[in-house]
């Protein structure tokens, strides 16, 4: 009942929301601390569209179990490349845009049905730091790498979560 009371606010609106603060969040942050995590100067441009990309990916991994409805999903994700287009000229419709994603989920879902891995994503970290990065395992900042893709990508994920049961609280969701 009280649930008619709470503004509205789309999924469109929630995805764009959500990639603003993907941006100011997590993606500058990283940009910012590339020296120290990367350990050289690389073009930072380039950078932070992959990790938006991987942000994307990411987002996507969330709302398959938090959003219910295909339709919902996509107007979120919608949402979410509408913001990430407004920073990264052509964004969502580069298709270096898609490939990236398409190999990022690829390496995620190979994580998700490996029953033996003993990290979060044995497969899909590594491939972010080679193709972002350019690090190999031989790179002495490798392990501070390892970390800050690990924690990028975890603290990505709890952000929608949190995003969404807050917005969720205070809003109600229409398609």
């Amino acid at each position: 009942m009280f649930n008619l009371f709470k503004p509205k606010l789309s999924y469109e609106e929630f995805g764009y929301n959500y990639g603003d603060s993907i941006l100011l969040t997590f993606v500058d942050g990283m940009v910012k601390s590339h020296i120290g995590w990367i350990g050289r100067p690389i073009d930072i441009e380039r950078l932070g569209r992959s990790l938006a990309i991987l942000g994307v990916g990411t987002f996507q991994i969330f709302i398959l179990v938090a959003i219910k409805g295909e339709d919902n999903q996509g107007r979120a994700t919608g949402g979410l490349l509408k913001r990430l287009t407004e920073r990264y000229d052509n964004f969502a419709f580069d298709p270096a845009t898609l490939t990236e994603l398409k190999t990022f989920l690829a390496a995620a879902g190979e994580d998700f049905r490996n029953p033996h891995k003993t990290t979060t994503f044995p497969s899909l970290v590594p491939l972010v730091l080679s193709k972002v990065a350019g690090i190999r395992r031989d790179d002495p900042h490798w392990a501070t790498a390892h970390q800050a893709i690990s924690v990028f990508i975890d603290t990505v994920v709890a952000g929608a979560r949190n995003a969404y049961d807050a917005t969720k609280k205070n809003f109600r969701f229409v398609g």
